[in-house]
């Protein structure tokens, strides 16, 4: 199907089960009762979805790891907006928005990859034989302050248990190839956080540690300071106080870098509170390096809802310290 919708005027109950070889081309379905059913089905879903589903918008079977999701939305279901039942799928692109009950449901031993997807995670349900995995593709750019290219910078990956995830190498444009990281890995009840990463940035002229939290930004830019010496291999200097930059752009929307430098090695909690004093995202709560490190925030609360435009205060804390910026979020 391409660029098709597909509908009922005459109140007659309809659905939509695809098997063999599909090739989906931004079509939707609007108010189907019970949506679309991909079932051991190969190919690929290029755009489009399912609107105004009476119950489950999608449901996908059996081993679909021959059908390639590039891009889907699913919104206004009746019940849940997508299931996994008894499949292996990795679905890209995926939005889920305005469920009834829950956004994603992985039931029967299901194995699923949603990477680059938005929906709610807090409306996530699991049997305890199933598994999610929520990642993210992420390319790196490195820069010097006056945001010049930087090539040959080697960047190695690693998640929140320490596993290496890769290494990459900036080309002469400042760019890295892609990695595939991690935010969570679910098995039935249990999520495991698989972020923040660390980076370790390496050239001829630096040696530091960055630290990064897995989320929809699809680049992430790692400004370089000036390097203290000419000498190759020279190591940055370990900042000599706790700092927290301002957050930059300010205002902003989609997203602002945050950067803050530890001068020893210790647990930090980076929190973002609205003006009325209520807590709207936990950035960080880990132990980390001395050295700088670079954070973004997408604007999205703890339950990756869009916050609200309006002032938000940063609050960085480590040890008995505690510092602050104010931030704007202009949608």
């Amino acid at each position: 199907m391409h660029d098709s919708a597909l509908w009922t005027e005459t109140g007659v109950a309809y659905d939509l089960v695809l098997h063999g070889d599909v090739d989906w081309d931004g079509s939707t379905l609007v108010g189907p009762a019970s949506g679309l059913r991909f079932e051991g089905a190969t190919g690929c879903v290029r755009g489009g979805g399912v609107l105004l589903s009476a119950s489950t918008g999608l449901e996908l079977v059996g081993d679909l790891g021959m059908l390639a999701f590039e891009s889907f939305f699913v919104d206004s279901s009746g019940t849940d907006g997508v299931t996994f039942s008894g499949a292996t799928a990795l679905v890209m692109g995926l939005i889920v928005e305005n469920s009834m009950e829950e956004d994603v449901v992985l039931i029967g031993g299901s194995s699923g990859e949603l990477r680059d997807s938005h929906f709610d995670e807090s409306k996530v349900t699991l049997d305890q034989d199933s598994e999610l995995r929520r990642t993210w593709s992420t390319r790196f750019l490195s820069v010097d302050a006056e945001g010049e290219p930087i090539g040959d910078v080697m960047i190695a990956v690693f998640d929140a248990d320490g596993g290496e995830v890769g290494s990459v190498v900036t080309d002469s444009a400042g760019f890295s190839e892609e990695l595939v990281l991690h935010e969570f890995v679910q098995i039935g009840a249990d999520r495991a956080a698989k972020t923040p990463h660390t980076l370790e940035v390496e050239s001829a002229a630096f040696d530091t540690t960055i630290t990064y939290l897995a989320d929809s930004l699809r680049v992430v830019s790692i400004v370089l300071p000036e390097p203290v010496s000419a000498l190759p291999g020279l190591s940055i200097p370990v900042p000599s106080a706790l700092a927290l930059g301002p957050p930059a752009p300010n205002p902003f929307h989609p997203r602002t870098r945050i950067e803050f430098e530890l001068p020893h090695p210790s647990g930090v909690r980076i929190d973002v509170y609205s003006s009325a004093g209520r807590l709207v995202r936990r950035m960080l709560d880990d132990e980390l390096p001395a050295g700088r490190h670079v954070m973004t925030w997408d604007g999205l609360d703890d339950h990756r809802r869009h916050a609200a435009s309006g002032v938000y205060f940063l609050r960085l804390e480590s040890g008995d310290r505690g510092l602050s910026q104010r931030v704007v979020l202009a949608r």
